[in-house]
């Protein structure tokens, strides 16, 4: 049995009821399918309302045998854990890597830490969160169609078709003209507050977007 990151967990005959939990902020989704689909199978990310804390699988739950799941933490290390009804079976703990350049005092530091978990954002580079420090055009439509997917909501036709380079840098104004796009933002209510790399004009995408009394936590 593996987990996604192919660490091996233990070798168990699939007769009766498992279960999979952890004595750490460990939750687990556990990934169906056919054995033809297995390619798709390990890349499908979960969504959030996927994951629980205690999971209950038997052989119907595997793929031939083999049981395809992810987990997630927020602690330092996970410690899976399965059994089934009588006993213990096997535990594994495995050591959880968070971005070497983010510290707890960081304003973002909590929605950096959740959307990565949600496997809404990635960029971990050599250790490192966004280690070049700015979004490509190909990263922010990336995270947009991943936030998007992780809300319910699908992205619009428009937004599929726009420009996805991987060179390319784009600033919060970018950002927020590609969200407009993404989610066909059309109502504006304005917003209350200035942002030091937005002309007035531009404040309205902020309004349409996120509400009129939205702030950035870095105060920016």
């Amino acid at each position: 049995m593996r987990d996604q990151y192919s660490n091996k967990l233990i070798k168990s005959p699939f007769t009766g009821v498992f279960t999979l939990d952890s004595k750490s902020n460990t939750q687990y989704c556990i990934k169906k399918g056919k054995l033809e689909d297995i390619k798709e199978i390990y890349e499908r990310r979960c969504f959030d309302e996927e994951y629980k804390d205690t999971l209950t699988f038997d052989y119907t739950d595997t793929i031939g045998g083999l049981l395809i799941f992810n987990y997630r933490s927020r602690d330092s290390h996970a410690d899976i854990h399965i059994g089934s009804k009588d006993k213990s079976i096997g535990q594994k703990n495995i050591v959880v890597t968070q971005p070497k350049n983010l510290t707890q005092n960081y304003s973002y530091y909590d929605d950096v830490i959740q959307s990565l978990m949600n496997g809404v954002t990635d960029g971990i580079k050599q250790g490192h969160f966004m280690q070049e420090t700015a979004l490509s055009e190909q990263e922010a439509k990336k995270w947009i169609q991943q936030a998007l997917k992780q809300a319910g909501q699908e992205s619009s036709e428009a937004f599929k078709n726009i420009a996805s380079n991987k060179y390319k840098k784009v600033t919060r104004l970018d950002f927020l003209q590609m969200l407009e796009v993404a989610m066909d933002a059309k109502s504006s209510t304005g917003s209350r507050r200035e942002y030091k790399d937005l002309k007035p004009q531009e404040q309205e995408l902020v309004g349409k977007i996120f509400g009129n009394n939205y702030t950035w936590k870095d105060n920016f």
